[in-house]
């Protein structure tokens, strides 16, 4: 310790100031500020998984769609000769145009009390079998050999990006 010594007028000369340990105020907020920016990224980041989560269960939903089509196709292979055209579009308003056998398949898409795609819309398109060759589709169904392709489109909840679920199916045997 070094000793005190007066000044020509009296007084003391100042003590050496000792270090002050911990943080400063400006310290202190510049951490908070930077901590409140991690949070709000994280919550930001949870938003965003949560939308593209419940996105991916309503694609995998569709699958129950996709199902019920292949088996009406297996059930009833007429239904590729109703459906006419190599590809045929179908949305709420359009249902009643469709073979009667596939209304009620359409209704529920369209109106699920359990899957909701908003502004859906299906697409069904007649293709090549497996083996490349064109669809044959003769009068009696049991004969009927094609490839059928089922598009179920639909507008994503919450403004995002359209939405699509494709299948594709083979009715009938090589």
């Amino acid at each position: 310790m070094t000793p005190r010594t007066r000044t020509p007028l009296g007084l003391r000369s100042p003590q050496p100031r000792q270090r002050q340990r911990g943080m400063t105020l400006i310290s202190v907020l510049a951490a908070l500020l930077i901590f409140a920016f991690g949070i709000l990224s994280l919550a930001g980041l949870y938003a965003r998984q949560i939308s593209a989560q419940t996105g991916n269960e309503t694609a995998t939903s569709t699958q129950t769609f996709g199902n019920r089509f292949w088996a009406l196709l297996e059930a009833y292979p007429g239904l590729v000769n109703e459906l006419g055209s190599a590809s045929v579009s179908y949305d709420a308003s359009t249902i009643a145009t469709a073979p009667a056998a596939l209304q009620p398949l359409l209704n529920d898409i369209f109106s699920s009390p359990y899957v909701s795609l908003p502004g859906s819309s299906v697409t069904i398109t007649r293709g090549n079998d497996a083996l490349g060759q064109a669809c044959v589709a003769p009068a009696p169904p049991a004969a009927t050999l094609c490839g059928i392709a089922l598009r179920i489109d639909w507008a994503s909840p919450g403004g995002g990006a359209a939405r699509s679920q494709n299948y594709s199916f083979q009715v009938g045997s090589i």
